[in-house]
């Protein structure tokens, strides 16, 4: 996993399109100053699980299935999305990098998207109701907690 300069993750789209980028920022920052073109969203938090070729079939992202593709994690200065790139190539992703972050990305003027209103392919995300109910995993009552109380344990 190599920490890249911009300029040479606009050569690695160009050489290769199916080159995937996966914005992990939190979406007040995605909303504030847009994506990085093509990238998906996807929190740190929830990138385990999309990226998971065993997790559920509901649950993953299938732009993240696909191991051969090259993949790079962004975030706005590359700390998180180092971490990011790490843990993905810990789950076999040979091709990870991580670029300068995306302040570097708009300094020096390629495309942006407007981020999505949720992350995309990540537990949570809009579905059906129908595929929704089906797909989310039963609550998980709070430790000590006793049946039929709110969290707090006032019921």
């Amino acid at each position: 996993m190599a920490g890249i300069a911009v300029d040479e993750l606009h050569c690695r789209r160009e050489r290769d399109p199916r080159t995937g980028g996966v914005d992990v920022r939190d979406p007040a920052n995605r909303r504030a100053s847009g994506m990085v073109d093509g990238a998906i969203a996807v929190s740190p938090r929830t990138l385990p699980v999309v990226a998971d070729s065993e997790a559920p079939e509901e649950w993953r992202d299938p732009r993240l299935q696909d191991r051969p593709p090259p993949v790079v994690t962004v975030c706005d200065l590359g700390p998180i999305s180092t971490l990011a790139a790490t843990m993905i190539a810990e789950m076999g992703f040979a091709d990870v990098a991580h670029p300068d972050g995306t302040r570097a990305w708009q300094e020096t003027g390629p495309p942006t998207q407007p981020a999505p209103d949720a992350e995309q392919g990540a537990p949570g995300a809009p579905r059906s109701a129908a595929r929704a109910s089906a797909s989310t995993p039963p609550a998980t009552p709070r430790r000590g907690a006793r049946p039929g109380t709110s969290p707090a344990g006032r019921g």
